[in-house]
């Protein structure tokens, strides 16, 4: 078998709409995909039949179990040294698998990605500062936020089986688990074209479950870093600047969705996650020049601030 063979791994579940697009897209790359397997994830729709019609080998999950056990099931079936991972709800772009392949003549490099346009109710592009076209440590980069698209993954199969595939644990965040665990071993490639393309709609799952993942991505932040820093204790002198920006970010994020759940899941998180040495907690930590209470102040006056803005727009369209 070539090298440079692939298989894609699409988990489906109710993709009627999507699973179309998303297999004519795998299948119109060049090198084309030795297979495109389709895990069928519990459909009450046409999503095998859809998925089928297009040249998609469909495999039946017996589900739903999940995306992540959906994609393991999918890598046990195929057998080519490289795979592919795709949503049912994306696409790629020609050129996708070209370039990803490119970086992955690098023996270095054992996960390749892309960056990522999003589209449908969103249209903007996600591009992470990272190292272009050479192998890289992902672990800081990670820390701080999810980098590395679903959709825009190509990696050896070998890396992904001896790091144990995705965590079955995890009904969302189970990607960023994954990255975590692989960039404890393994170099990563980034090629900054946007050939992923991600689709933004009201039945995503990250959409609908987005406290829940907001919670379990801050497990996998302090699971990763309780093993980095037990391998390497000076590893903190990074590890703790990246946790500020992530819990920074992830507090403006949430006071845009004004989503009270949200707060409420990530200040029980992030109330619990300790740093440095002498041990204290991040929240507390000078570098966020916020105490705790500065920060939930903040937030919440600016959630207010937003829905009461939100409410005289809706007064003033029906004046």
């Amino acid at each position: 078998m070539r090298g440079d063979a692939y298989s894609v791994i699409i988990p489906a579940m109710n993709a009627e709409p999507f699973i179309e697009q998303a297999v004519t897209s795998a299948f119109a790359q060049i090198p084309a995909p030795s297979e495109v397997i389709v895990v069928n994830d519990g459909s009450v729709d046409d999503t095998a039949r859809v998925a089928a019609r297009g040249g998609a080998r469909v495999l039946y999950s017996g589900g739903p179990i999940g995306p992540g056990s959906a994609r393991n099931l999918g890598v046990s079936a195929s057998e080519t040294p490289l795979i592919a991972f795709l949503d049912a709800d994306d696409a790629w772009t020609a050129g996708h698998v070209s370039s990803c392949l490119a970086l992955l003549q690098d023996e270095a490099i054992a996960v390749a990605f892309s960056a990522t346009q999003m589209f449908g109710r969103v249209n903007s592009l996600i591009t992470p500062d990272v190292p272009v076209g050479v192998p890289f440590d992902a672990r800081k980069a990670l820390l701080a936020r999810n980098v590395v698209p679903q959709s825009g993954v190509l990696l050896r199969a070998a890396a992904f089986r001896q790091a144990g595939g995705y965590n079955s644990l995890f009904p969302v965040a189970e990607d960023y688990e994954l990255w975590m665990r692989l960039a404890a071993s393994a170099s990563f490639g980034y090629t900054a074209l946007p050939t992923s393309l991600r689709r933004i709609h009201e039945q995503q799952l990250t959409l609908k479950r987005r406290n829940e993942m907001i919670v379990l991505s801050w497990r996998v932040r302090t699971d990763a870093v309780a093993r980095w820093q037990a391998d390497d204790p000076s590893s903190v002198e990074w590890v703790v600047p990246q946790l500020v920006v992530a819990a920074r970010e992830d507090m403006q994020s949430v006071v845009w969705t004004g989503d009270a759940n949200d707060l409420s899941g990530l200040f029980s998180v992030l109330d619990s996650v300790v740093i440095g040495d002498p041990p204290q907690l991040l929240l507390e930590a000078t570098e966020v020049r916020l105490g705790r209470g500065s920060w939930r102040r903040r937030i919440l006056d600016a959630q207010c601030r937003g829905r009461a803005f939100a409410s005289r727009l809706l007064q003033r369209r029906h004046q």
